[in-house]
């Protein structure tokens, strides 16, 4: 299984490439789940898929499979609990990539180092609306290429 991480402060846009990553996947063809981000629900498994299409305003978990690979792909980063719940469900659930956003340090970080196979994708604050977007489809579209497709 290998981990990729998109790490930086709050307001970096690790979000936002993990929508614009969600939409490569989808537009090229993945099958997939969205979820809302209710973590303690999901996990439980008391959450049901949204109908496709459909997004969650901000944060989400997604669960797709594309060219035999099983992807789990959750944006919600800021809290290490988060990302470190759902990379442990996600191992469990045999999944053979993950990827999660999590802070420039501290507790979530740490446990991503303990993965045999990870990669960290270091996200910096860019200004401006189109400066902003097109940094966050371009590194959306560096980790599909060099991870997934």
């Amino acid at each position: 299984m290998k981990v990729i991480a998109l790490r930086g402060k709050s307001n970096t846009g690790k979000t936002t490439v993990s929508r614009k990553l969600a939409e490569i996947l989808i537009s090229n063809g993945a099958s997939y789940k969205m979820y809302p981000n209710k973590i303690d629900k999901y996990l439980q498994g008391e959450l049901s898929p949204l109908p496709n299409g459909i997004w969650p305003r901000v944060d989400f978990i997604m669960e797709c499979s594309f060219k035999g690979k099983e992807i789990g792909l959750a944006s919600v980063g800021d809290y290490s609990e988060y990302s470190m719940a759902m990379l442990t469900f996600w191992n469990k659930r045999g999944k053979d990539l993950i990827v999660l956003c999590c802070r420039s340090r501290g507790r979530a970080v740490n446990r991503i180092k303990e993965e045999k196979d990870y990669a960290f994708v270091k996200m910096e604050k860019v200004t401006g609306g189109e400066n902003w977007q097109a940094y966050c489809l371009a590194k959306a579209t560096e980790i599909f290429e060099k991870y997934i497709a």
